[in-house]
């Protein structure tokens, strides 16, 4: 899962938006914290690729999410 994941997921810019889903709606903290993790390691390179309104997004969720998040 790894190997597939770093070569069919993790290289396009749509990975961050769609961890950001994961780490926010994922009913199991774990998944939600690796989602997270795996996130912060690809935002800071596709972040310029994503369109304003994806980021516009993400900075609109992510201060409540991280507050309201329970683990």
């Amino acid at each position: 899962v790894t190997k597939v994941l770093g070569s069919q997921f993790y290289t396009h810019a749509q990975c961050v938006p769609a961890l950001f889903e994961i780490a926010t709606t994922s009913d199991q903290w774990q998944v939600r914290q690796l989602a997270a993790v795996e996130m912060r390691k690809k935002i800071a390179k596709y972040w310029d690729e994503l369109g304003e309104d994806i980021r516009q997004a993400i900075r609109d969720r992510i201060a409540s999410v991280i507050i309201s998040e329970p683990k």
